[in-house]
């Protein structure tokens, strides 16, 4: 949820939209580092010597599930090309 009211999704632009998730985007990941970071340092203390636990490592370095604005452009390119081209336009 990026916090938005009905009326304040249809009424937005497409760049607006995307901005909002980008920031609902960054906000949820700092929160899950923050979190692990919180994790990280419970678990040190059991960890074995010489070991290091970090916020990368338990995180794997994923990528976000979440499309970045500039790959969800790229996304709504590619789909109103195949659109044009399935209505015989291009």
């Amino acid at each position: 949820m990026i916090g938005w009211t009905v009326n304040q999704f249809w009424e937005a632009k497409p760049v607006e939209f995307r901005l909002a998730v980008a920031a609902y985007v960054d906000r949820e990941e700092r929160q899950l580092r923050m979190l692990a970071w919180h994790a990280a340092n419970l678990m040190q203390m059991w960890a074995k010597k010489g070991s290091k636990i970090t916020v990368d490592r338990l995180l794997g370095k994923q990528k976000s599930d979440f499309l970045s604005p500039y790959d969800f452009d790229r996304w709504a390119d590619k789909a109103r090309k195949r659109k044009r081209e399935a209505e015989g336009l291009e």
